[in-house]
């Protein structure tokens, strides 16, 4: 008698129902990754335009207490800059001549989510008589 050395029906469809399982989690994984890569590069393009927003605001000088509200259309997002005041209780009061702060906010919208970022620069403004010895 000769013996047949074939799968049966059902181990074929087992083998297939592992392959198809795997494949369907390695393409599960992909597509979030992915997700998150486009998700972190508009977080990352945002922190750019928020920095942009903080050097314009060190080359234009600005009046306490006023902010300057940026909103960009395309983007909805929203850009706030103003002058953050020392607090007299602060190590840095004594400096409160020579060093201003910036301060940027920034709003804005991404897949039905509303996102926000803040980020501060001091500002150094040395004095005339430091600048004469300079």
């Amino acid at each position: 008698m000769v013996k047949n050395h074939a799968f049966t029906l059902l181990e074929v469809l087992l083998a297939l129902m592992v392959l198809v399982s795997a494949v369907y989690i390695i393409s599960n994984l992909q597509s979030r990754a992915l997700f998150k890569v486009l998700r972190e590069r508009n977080d990352i393009e945002k922190t750019f335009r928020i920095k942009k927003e903080l050097y314009f605001c060190l080359t234009t000088p600005l009046e306490e207490n006023k902010k300057i509200v940026n909103k960009i259309e395309n983007e909805e997002a929203t850009f706030t800059s103003q002058l953050v005041n020392i607090a007299s209780k602060s190590k840095l009061a004594d400096m409160k001549k020579m060093i201003k702060i910036i301060r940027t906010d920034a709003k804005w919208n991404y897949n039905n989510a509303t996102h926000e970022a803040s980020m501060v620069s001091f500002v150094y403004k040395p004095s005339k008589e430091q600048e004469k010895v300079s």
